[in-house]
């Protein structure tokens, strides 16, 4: 058999300009995001409410997604707390939970006093 060598593709300019612009706004968007999540969840610690709430579901996700947990806040509205998936396991229905409230933009973070880790079990 004869070796065929691949050709090399060639981007012109203007593709390549195309490339890197969709790129780079990608990684904003993307920085963005995380950025968003981390004042959200600051925020709600600071300036919180705090519900004491039975877990009414679980859902877990061992992706890239985060695992949830399903409670019903002071209006009776079921809403949920992101969670790792080891962490979410250590949960079952029933569980009471400390949860941090932001009213203003219907945020919740999960008290890290609540947080099961499965290093502290004896």
């Amino acid at each position: 058999m004869k070796y065929v060598p691949k050709q090399q593709v060639s981007y012109s300019k203007k593709t390549k300009l195309i490339l890197y612009t969709l790129g780079i706004a990608i990684l904003a968007f993307l920085l963005y995001i995380q950025y968003y999540q981390k004042k959200m969840q600051v925020e709600t610690i600071d300036m919180c409410s705090i519900i004491r709430t039975t877990i009414i579901d679980i859902s877990f996700s061992n992706g890239n997604r985060k695992s949830k947990l399903y409670f019903r806040n002071s209006q009776n509205e079921v809403k949920h707390v992101n969670v790792n998936y080891s962490e979410c396991q250590e949960y079952k229905h029933g569980d009471t939970i400390t949860v941090y409230a932001n009213d203003e933009s219907d945020w919740y973070e999960i008290a890290p006093s609540t947080l099961r880790h499965s290093s502290q079990k004896d």
